[in-house]
């Protein structure tokens, strides 16, 4: 279990994950929580700009700016070709990932919101059958019965009976009282305002 979204950007750890797993890699079951791409990356640059203070742009859209430009630098000739991008051998695309994603670093707004080619690269290496995709925004407006009972199908593990006491209220980041807030999603009464 891991909760970063930025392993799927380290070329070399889908690799380094299945070598590992060895004859089980099989039974491995990955969920990947995609977001509004945008928000995403907002709801990350504000948690290291305004929040941890480790991002010296304070201005969203120049932090994703100057990344854009690096990204477009990195290699030019694969900037914005998602059928050369395909077409890449896996070692290859590993190669560009850990070279122009950062190798699953933090702060990489925009590649880990790319998730057409971080997926693109783990389906190298596992089966579509391992993944269960969601939407983050679904995934706030379900129930908890609903989500664990999602989460029990797609890994084969079973809650325990007894229930806990049930909430129908969705799930929202920092919804606990005087919680602060630091992500942003479009189903937010805020999310909009932030952006702008």
């Amino acid at each position: 279990v891991d909760c970063t979204p930025d392993d799927l950007g380290d070329g070399a750890w889908v690799a380094r994950l299945k070598r590992t797993a060895g004859a089980h890699a099989e039974q491995l079951r990955f969920i990947v929580v995609m977001r509004d791409p945008i928000y995403r990356a907002f709801s990350e640059w504000s948690m290291f700009s305004l929040g941890w203070n480790w991002d010296p742009i304070k201005n969203f859209s120049a932090s994703i700016a100057t990344q854009v430009h690096k990204l477009r630098k990195c290699d030019p000739a694969l900037f914005m070709q998602p059928r050369k991008l395909r077409a890449l051998p896996t070692a290859q695309l590993a190669e560009y990932i850990d070279r122009c994603f950062g190798a699953g670093r933090a702060m990489a707004y925009i590649q880990t919101s790319m998730y057409s080619v971080c997926l693109l690269h783990a389906l190298r290496h596992f089966k579509r059958e391992q993944f269960l995709l969601l939407r983050y925004e679904d995934l706030m407006r379900m129930d908890a019965d609903s989500v664990l009972a999602l989460l029990a199908r797609f890994t084969g593990l079973h809650p325990p009976t007894r229930r806990h006491r049930a909430s129908r209220k969705t799930c929202q980041p920092g919804s606990a009282k005087g919680a602060a807030r630091n992500s942003y999603s479009g189903t937010s009464p805020v999310g909009a305002e932030m952006l702008n």
